[in-house]
């Protein structure tokens, strides 16, 4: 036997020792800007990519999102990049639900969709009044915390029951939000307001800004 192998072990030749090299590093993937590396309270503490407006879209907040253009194209988007990440959506829109499936594909069609109109008989959903809006609201994010509200329609209630009434539903759905740590969305056209009720506004709810968003764009 030899010295060192006391049981007579056989023993690898040398070479097999040298592990084998190490396969060349593939090139990164390439980074995608509208995803971040976050570690959320809702995965666990796991580093996972989530989109910007994840981090950006804070629990228990209700935001103003100003839009130059009819329809309030990024603030559905904002709703659907949540919906993609597991979040729950309730729509309000004077837009007819079937029109929003057509023009936005099978992502907006999992969203409670509620149509702000004043007919009274409709095969889709439709609110009688601002209290009703309230209590779906709240009904809606007591059921599912991970819950983001979009409503789109803001100068239809200023039309319907006054400036000042709807600007008082929008505190009131702020603390609603707040309470159960859910999420809201509010398109506005600042074109349509005076001076006065964008202060207003803008006083009461957080203007959502949008790093990937011109600042032009969003003093439209």
């Amino acid at each position: 036997m030899e010295r060192g192998n006391p049981r007579g072990l056989q023993l690898p030749e040398a070479a097999e020792q040298i592990p084998e090299p190490a396969p060349a590093a593939r090139d990164a993937e390439p980074v995608d800007p509208e995803r971040i590396l976050l570690a959320p309270a809702e995965t666990g503490g796991r580093m996972v990519p989530v989109p910007i407006v994840y981090n950006l879209l804070r629990a228990g907040h209700t935001y103003l999102v100003p839009e130059s253009s009819p329809g309030a194209p990024q603030s559905f988007k904002l709703l659907m990049e949540m919906m993609r990440e597991g979040f729950q959506g309730l729509c309000f829109s004077t837009i007819h639900p079937e029109m929003l499936w057509e023009e936005l594909g099978p992502t907006m069609k999992q969203a409670r969709t509620c149509w702000l109109t004043r007919r009274q008989q409709t095969e889709h959903p439709t609110v009688q009044g601002l209290e009703e809006l309230t209590l779906m609201v709240e009904k809606f994010l007591e059921a599912d915390p991970r819950g983001i509200v979009l409503l789109d329609g803001f100068e239809y209630l200023a039309v319907q029951y006054n400036f000042t009434a709807a600007l008082l539903l929008l505190m009131e759905l702020r603390d609603v939000v707040a309470s159960h740590r859910g999420r809201l969305l509010v398109p506005i056209s600042t074109k349509a307001f005076t001076g006065t009720e964008r202060a207003m506004l803008e006083r009461h709810l957080e203007v959502f800004q949008h790093p990937g968003w011109s600042t032009a764009a969003r003093r439209r």
